[in-house]
C-alpha cells in the first residue's frame, strides 16, 4: 500500500526543548539538571545547518523507521536493573532487539513513565517516577525519537514536568525528546527530525492524565480537532513526512474503541502520514484509513507494552512496527509494512511469591522458548496461560495478514 504527496522542502523551526521558567520559588527544590553526555547516536537538525540535498544521480532516498510502545516501568524493573544505590542499567532487557533498534534510521518509543526527578524517590504504579539513567539508556540503545505524552505525564507535577526536560536536553543534537513542553512558543514550534534529506514532523497527543491538571495548558497536548487540525497544517508546511503519536483507547482491549475510529479519521482526512498509537497495553490492528481526498494514513491502533510486570498474560504481548518512508521521483510513500511480535518475560525472585520478579527480557515471539514460558511468574497466578501457540493465535486475530511477515 502506497501513500503518495509532493516532496515538499521548506526550511526548519528551533528544536528548544527549553523555555521559560515554570515554577514558584517553592517548587524549585526539586528541579533537577542533567551532565551526562552521550556518543553521537541521531542527528537532531537544527537552523544552522542545511539539510543534505537528494544526490541528482539518486532520486530515490529512503528511511527505515522502527516503533515500539509504551515503556513502562513498574517498581520490579527499575529494582532489576538497580546496580548501586544510584545507578541503574536497563539496557540488558532490551538486548534480544538492540540490534534492529540500533540499526533502523529513525526508532522510536512511548516512554510511559515520567522521568521525573530522582529527588522524588522512584515508584511504579500507580504514580510513576523512573530512574533518570533511562534517558541515557534509550539514547545508548539507539533511539531517535522518544515521546513524554501520555497519561502519567504529570505523575510529579510541573516540577516533574521540568526535570523530565533537563534530563533529556543533554541530548537533544541526538535524540527528540517531544510531547512535553516548557514554554508556549515551545509547545508551537513544530518538532522536526532530519534524515538522509527527508525532514519528519513528529505530533503527540493523549486523551488525559489522570485526572490532573496541568498547571500550564501548554505543558502537553490534549487530543483537539482544532488543535490538531492546526498543527498538523503547520507540520505538513515544514516537513515531508508527519508522525503522530496518539495516547489513547481503553486500557486492555484488543479493539479500538469509537474515540479511536474517529481521530483515525481525522488524521486521514488532514493527510497525516503515519499514526502510532499506544496506551491500552494490548496489541490492536493496523489499517490504512483512507482521507476524504483519497489519500492513505497508515493507523497503528496500540502496540501495547515495549516494557511493562504487569498481573495479566494480556499485557504481555506486545510488539514492534517497521517500515520504510520512500521519495522517489518527487513521490513520498510509506512501504514494506511489518509487525512483529515480541513477550515480555519475568520470573519469580522468591518462588511462591508472585510480586517478586527477576530475569527481565523483551523476547521476539518466535524466539521464545516453550521451557522460558514455563517458567514466567505469572504461570499458574489466577487464569494466566503464558505459550507461544496462544499469543501467536491472538497476534493472527488482531493484526491483519497483509502486516505480518
Amino acid at each position: 500500500m502506497t501513500k503518495n504527496r509532493l516532496l515538499l522542502m521548506c526550511s526548519l523551526f528551533s528544536l528548544s526543548l527549553t523555555g521559560c521558567h515554570l515554577f514558584s520559588p517553592s517548587e524549585t527544590e526539586n528541579i533537577e539538571t542533567s551532565d551526562k553526555s552521550t556518543e553521537d547516536v541521531e542527528e537532531i537538525t537544527s537552523p544552522e545547518k542545511e539539510p543534505d540535498p537528494i544526490p541528482e544521480e539518486d532520486a530515490k532516498n529512503t528511511v527505515s523507521f522502527y516503533a515500539l510502545g509504551d515503556n513502562l516501568i513498574h517498581q520490579q524493573i527499575f529494582e532489576y536493573a538497580q546496580i548501586d544505590d544510584q545507578n541503574y542499567d536497563f539496557k540488558p532487557i532490551y538486548h534480544l532487539l538492540s540490534e534492529q533498534i540500533a540499526n533502523t534510521d529513525l526508532a522510536f518509543i512511548n516512554q510511559e513513565s515520567i522521568i521525573g526527578g530522582d529527588t522524588f524517590g522512584f515508584s511504579g504504579y500507580p504514580a510513576f517516577n523512573t530512574p533518570s539513567d533511562m534517558a541515557e539508556n534509550l539514547v545508548d540503545l539507539g533511539f531517535d525519537i522518544v515521546i513524554g505524552s501520555n497519561n502519567h505525564t504529570l505523575d510529579k507535577g510541573s516540577t516533574g514536568v521540568q526535570n523530565t526536560l533537563n534530563y533529556w536536553e543533554p541530548y537533544s543534537e541526538d535524540v527528540l525528546f517531544t510531547g512535553v513542553f516548557a514554554s508556549q512558543e515551545d509547545r508551537d514550534t513544530i518538532q522536526i527530525v532530519e534524515k538522509n534529506g527527508l525532514k519528519f514532523a513528529v505530533l503527540a497527543y493523549t486523551y488525559g492524565t489522570n485526572g490532573l491538571v496541568p498547571d500550564e495548558s501548554y505543558q502537553l497536548n490534549y487530543f483537539d480537532p482544532d488543535l490538531i487540525t492546526q498543527d498538523v497544517t503547520r507540520a505538513q508546511e515544514l516537513s515531508d513526512f508527519v508522525i503522530v503519536s496518539a495516547h489513547w483507547g481503553d486500557e486492555h482491549a484488543f479493539e479500538p474503541n469509537q474515540m479511536q475510529y474517529d481521530y483515525a479519521q481525522l488524521f486521514a482526512d488532514l493527510d497525516v502520514d503515519v499514526v502510532v498509537g499506544n496506551h491500552s497495553h494490548t496489541i490492536q490492528p493496523i489499517e490504512w484509513v483512507t482521507g476524504e481526498e483519497g489519500n492513505e494514513t497508515l493507523i497503528i491502533y496500540s502496540l501495547g507494552n515495549a516494557l511493562a510486570s504487569t498481573i495479566s498474560d494480556r499485557n504481555l504481548l506486545g510488539g514492534s512496527v517497521q517500515f520504510d518512508f520512500l521519495a522517489e521521483d518527487e513521490e513520498l510513500s510509506i512501504e514494506n509494512v511489518s509487525f512483529n511480535p515480541h513477550v515480555i518475560h519475568y520470573e519469580e525472585a522468591i518462588p511462591g511469591d508472585i510480586l517478586s520478579r527477576t530475569n527481565f527480557e523483551i523476547y521476539p515471539l518466535a524466539d521464545y522458548p516453550e521451557e522460558k514460558a514455563a517458567q514466567h511468574a505469572l504461570v499458574g497466578f489466577e487464569d494466566n496461560v503464558i505459550s507461544v501457540e496462544k499469543y501467536q493465535q491472538k497476534v493472527d486475530e488482531v493484526i491483519p495478514a497483509e502486516f505480518l511477515e
